[in-house]
């Protein structure tokens, strides 16, 4: 399914594929805007080659389902290839989608492998107020929008990073452990995402091909901050999960720490009570107060009084 979009200031017009026929006769053209869904390579391909003169290396990247993002201008047109959340997203457990555009200086395309909030949420800006002065200030709208959607959902771990500090603590266990390692894994993707967007930010920001200026110079560098922000979070939080990685390995080696403790104080103490124990075990006749009426007393006395001598030991040099 195809969407276009005639924007101009006297109105927003939503309809099909016809626009793009109406736009063409039109003698002060509007800005359209031609939303695809990929279901019809042919058609993206003609309007390709009709609306754009796009090269065979713009047209190559833009029809294909999955190309990390990036930016490439030349004098007919430029490209930008951006990753998004889906629709679905609002966790850290995200699925993305390939947005990319191609436009020139009064016609954009898009064309997504998904459902895009993104999308919806600059389609819904324009249908009130708003009128992007030219087709690049619309692609850096979009471009921003798309980036504003990680941010809220990497904000959010911040308090359950908080939440696992406290209960690792308090009652550590293996589940909270797969957490973090989970939020680890999925920053480190988001990491990747923001690092290709940075290098396409920084790249439209210094084309001599694409030359921004003024207002959308600003918004081109408003959208590089806001990058630069995720991509700071982004790192706080990876850090941060392996610190909480690290602590739970020490207070899991802590407690081991001390189970062996224990079980060394115990061994030391039953080893010499043991070796008395064999000693009189042994079945030879001469043996000194075998025979004697109070042996068995003295002998279960003083393996008590080694006991205690040795636990007094312990005592004294903190080990227990």
């Amino acid at each position: 399914m195809t969407d276009c979009y005639l924007i101009s200031t006297s109105g927003f017009e939503v309809g099909g594929i016809e626009l793009v026929d109406r736009w063409r006769a039109m003698e002060n053209r509007p800005l359209l805007w031609i939303d695809s869904d990929r279901s019809d390579d042919v058609q993206d391909q003609r309007f390709l080659d009709e609306l754009f003169a796009a090269s065979e290396f713009i047209a190559k990247d833009f029809l294909h389902h999955r190309r990390p993002p990036k930016f490439n201008a030349e004098p007919a047109s430029n490209l930008l290839l951006l990753r998004g959340l889906n629709a679905l997203t609002h966790d850290l457990e995200f699925g993305t989608i390939q947005l990319g555009l191609v436009w020139n200086s009064r016609v954009l395309m898009t064309r997504r492998t998904g459902e895009s909030r993104s999308i919806m949420a600059t389609v819904e800006k324009l249908k009130g107020k708003w009128r992007p002065a030219s087709s690049t200030e619309l692609v850096l709208t979009i471009f921003t929008t798309l980036g504003e959607r990680f941010l809220p959902i990497i904000l959010a771990l911040e308090e359950r990073l908080e939440e696992l500090e406290d209960s690792i603590f308090e009652q550590p266990d293996d589940t909270q452990l797969e957490e973090l390692v989970g939020y680890q894994t999925a920053l480190k993707r988001l990491r990747r995402i923001t690092a290709y967007h940075q290098a396409a930010i920084a790249h439209m920001l210094s084309s001599d091909t694409l030359a921004l200026k003024g207002n959308v110079k600003r918004m081109a560098q408003e959208c590089s901050e806001l990058l630069e922000r995720l991509a700071s979070l982004k790192q706080l939080f990876y850090e941060l999960c392996g610190d909480l990685v690290d602590g739970y390995l020490s207070l899991a080696a802590h407690r081991l720490n001390e189970i062996m403790k224990v079980l060394t104080i115990v061994t030391a103490i039953f080893v010499p009570l043991g070796l008395i124990a064999g000693i009189y075990g042994m079945n030879f006749q001469v043996m000194p107060e075998l025979q004697w009426e109070y042996g068995y007393f003295a002998v279960l006395g003083f393996m008590a009084t080694t006991a205690i001598v040795l636990l007094t030991v312990f005592r004294a040099k903190k080990w227990v």
